[in-house]
């Protein structure tokens, strides 16, 4: 499991990527969603199985935050944001 600071730092950049992003892309999809997911699921206000069934940009997203939290994110991919 991941330290409360980790957790913190990848909310932050999560949040400042988001700040950084028109809310759709030029081909209509929403890029606060996936994000936003991420942060739920950082800040344990959901889980996978919440988005599951999700569209597939939410659903991946819900993985990745998902296992960046059990750390089993591979080395050189050990933050959520770019």
């Amino acid at each position: 499991m991941r330290t409360h600071e980790e957790i913190q730092r990848q909310i932050k950049g999560i949040i400042d990527l988001r700040n950084s992003l028109q809310e759709f892309s030029a081909f209509g999809d929403n890029n606060y969603e996936p994000l936003d997911t991420m942060i739920d699921i950082l800040h344990g206000t959901g889980n996978y199985a919440d988005y599951e069934d999700a569209e597939d940009a939410i659903e991946s997203a819900a993985y990745e935050a998902t296992e960046w939290l059990e750390g089993n994110i591979n080395e050189g991919h050990d933050d959520l944001f770019e």
